[in-house]
């Protein structure tokens, strides 16, 4: 992102609208392959799947389409499982995550 001819590059400044925890985790993900905090809370894990989709760190978002993918129903809570649902609407290549979130919803 900072070296494609993208917005940040040109600026070479980035505007993450979520959390130090987030950003935090996230950075561990990029530099240590860490991402325990992602498994402990699913609001986490869905913050960087959008991180991941959105600036196309393409190892992030499929580490955390594999987390929602294989962790139980019971990981989810409600909140998370709808805000899965509608930004996985959006997207054609989610459609597994979306159907995962409908059934922890439907629970």
């Amino acid at each position: 992102m900072m070296q494609a001819d993208c917005k940040e590059a040109k600026e070479k400044f980035v505007k993450l609208l979520y959390t130090e925890e987030v950003i935090r985790t996230m950075l561990e993900f990029l530099y240590c392959g860490n991402y325990d905090e992602a498994l402990k809370k699913p609001i986490i894990a869905l913050s960087l799947l959008e991180i991941g989709h959105q600036y196309d760190i393409i190892e992030l978002e499929k580490v955390m389409k594999r987390i929602f993918s294989i962790l139980p129903n019971s990981w989810f809570d409600l909140d998370v499982a709808v805000q899965l649902f509608a930004f996985s609407s959006r997207i054609e290549e989610f459609v597994d995550l979306k159907r995962k979130a409908f059934t922890v919803i439907k629970l």
